[in-house]
């Protein structure tokens, strides 16, 4: 029976097979794991709010272009991945961009006594 069911699933592919949902669950976990893992090691000042917020976004860019599917491309869970990270990283540099403090400035020299 299972050698059947393997042998038609060959000949006649549905794309929704375990496997297939395996792997599209597999890439959502690493898309979902990869910012906080490269704000701890590579990013230390982003706080936890903005990890948080980074991986809503690299989640929703994920299951945003898997129902969307914008393109032909979108049926590849690696490059769902791919957009949900870039997704990611983009709340993560704005996010920093937008907390980071001016530089201070050099005293004039007319303040100088």
């Amino acid at each position: 029976m299972t050698a059947g069911l393997a042998i038609w699933q060959l000949e006649h592919p549905t794309g929704g097979t375990v496997a297939i949902f395996a792997q599209y669950g597999v890439y959502l976990l690493f898309t979902a794991s990869f910012i906080p893992l490269g704000c701890g090691m590579f990013v230390p000042r982003a706080g936890r709010g903005l990890v948080t917020a980074a991986v809503a976004a690299a989640v929703t860019g994920y299951l945003g272009t898997a129902i969307l599917r914008p393109t032909a491309l979108a049926n590849n869970p690696a490059v769902l991945a791919t957009v949900g990270i870039l997704a990611g990283w983009a709340v993560v540099g704005l996010g920093l961009l937008a907390t980071s403090s001016p530089s201070p400035r050099e005293p004039s020299s007319a303040s100088r006594p």
